[in-house]
């Protein structure tokens, strides 16, 4: 599907939210739904200036997901993502379209483009439904955001300072639910820096300012606040004048990841993200991973966020051990490329889905596990869309995903390619091989990362 920004003379009709969920059929386990925004005012006959169409709100997505999350009690939202939309021009149409569909574009480092945010909520098949006084229960979503504030010294205020605002927000119960996940979303500022949350319609800026998104499933209060821990490449050699650094892969920097999350089981792990990070253009080996805005051009590293909550009650990691203690999270992380330049978001996410229903069903087939052990150990956890930066299509994507560090990102153009990584418990060996047989690495253009 295409919506057009540029709008042809005639009357107006404001467009609806479009639902992605055709795909979805009695085979499918887990799987995703997109909420795009439509257009649903305009100011003038066709143009692509400020002000000149407004689109669906943010708060609009999620009320509309609510909507189709009532109409299908039987899925159940794991994580929830703000996409990147971008636009292609139409040589016959002569507009620009929307291409939601779409991985790979252009972004030239000179020319004005306008983006659009969109909902994307991870869904995975109940084992049951739950009836209350004769009505199916289904979840509810919601969220907050969270825009960096100005300190006494009129710069931003860092990652921690969100944190605990969001806590604060906590123990006070105007957050209310589960926490589902914690989203860091790069928005367009504007010349002042500033930045709607609401809107999804922006154009494409040099300045960048980071917000915590909180999805929540509404409820009764829990108490769990919020705590974000942030895994860096180590650096390993180089970074002078004259010599690119060298970091360590970006599957070793997951590897630790686990190992932490093995170590800490008092945490509730929530979601995971990879985020680019600008450096220093006066040091390309010091990272700061708590400051919350940049400005474009210029060497990034990608780093592995981790969300997880606690209960407010634990002060300190000695008290933890007083209560229950949960079982050993053993990540591992499969990703999903796209083969060809024309592969589509779609194309993707069938491979996908394909992988959980064969892996699902080896496991059931098999004699050495029962199916309860298999629900429990191979349970998907979170999955993201990752947005990868190249200089051309041509270059290696499973090694430009392994390589956290990009010199220059910006060059003439570049391409911006899609692509789904999904984190899971990690499997026993048995299952390990059997996925591996099913789906070689070199047929579905994937690479996979088996977290110890």
């Amino acid at each position: 599907m295409a919506m057009v920004l540029f709008l042809n003379r005639g009357t107006f009709q404001a467009e609806d939210i479009h639902i992605s969920d055709s795909h979805i059929n009695e085979d499918t386990l887990v799987t995703f739904v997109d909420f795009i925004p439509g257009v649903v005012e305009r100011t003038c006959s066709a143009a692509m200036s400020g002000g000149a169409v407004k689109y669906h709100s943010f708060r609009s997505l999620v009320d509309m997901a609510n909507r189709w999350l009532q109409r299908n009690p039987e899925w159940r939202v794991f994580n929830c993502e703000t996409v990147l939309l971008l636009y292609k021009y139409n040589d016959i149409k002569n507009c620009n379209e929307l291409r939601p569909n779409d991985c790979c574009f252009y972004i030239s480092g000179s020319e004005r483009t306008n983006i659009l945010k969109g909902l994307r909520i991870w869904i995975k098949l109940k084992q049951r439904t739950i009836q209350r006084h004769g009505s199916v229960l289904y979840q509810e979503l919601n969220y907050t955001d969270l825009v960096p504030e100005i300190d006494e010294k009129g710069s931003f205020k860092k990652l921690d300072d969100l944190v605990e605002r969001a806590n604060i927000l906590i123990r006070k119960e105007e957050i209310q639910g589960r926490i589902i996940c914690v989203e860091t979303v790069t928005y367009e500022a504007d010349t002042d820096w500033k930045v709607d949350p609401d809107e999804t319609l922006s154009a494409l800026s040099t300045k960048k300012l980071f917000i915590l998104r909180i999805f929540y499933e509404e409820g009764l209060p829990l108490q769990e606040e919020i705590d974000i821990i942030d895994f860096v490449p180590k650096h390993l050699s180089g970074g002078g004048f004259f010599k690119r650094p060298k970091f360590e892969s970006y599957t070793q920097v997951m590897s630790r990841a686990s190992q932490w999350l093995s170590q800490n089981r008092h945490l509730n792990y929530r979601n995971a993200q990879s985020i680019d990070i600008k450096l220093s253009i006066k040091s390309l080996t010091s990272v700061n991973t708590k400051t919350m805005y940049y400005t474009d051009y210029g060497s990034y590293i990608r780093i592995f966020r981790v969300c997880c909550t606690k209960s407010s009650r634990i002060l300190d990691r000695s008290s933890a051990t007083s209560n229950k203690i949960k079982s050993t999270i053993h990540l591992s992380s499969r990703l999903f490329l796209p083969v060809r330049k024309k592969d589509t978001i779609g194309a993707i996410r069938e491979r996908f889905e394909e992988w959980i229903h064969n892996a699902t069903q080896e496991a059931i087939e098999s004699d050495t596990i029962s199916e309860i052990k298999m629900i429990r150990r191979l349970r998907v956890l979170s999955a993201e869309t990752i947005c990868m930066f190249c200089k051309s299509y041509e270059e290696s994507l499973e090694e430009s995903i392994d390589e956290p560090f990009h010199y220059n990102r910006f060059g003439a153009k570049n391409d911006t390619i899609g692509t789904i990584n999904g984190i899971t418990i990690k499997p026993p060996s048995p299952i390990v091989n059997a996925i591996e047989k099913i789906y070689p690495n070199k047929t579905i253009g994937s690479q996979t990362c088996i977290l110890m």
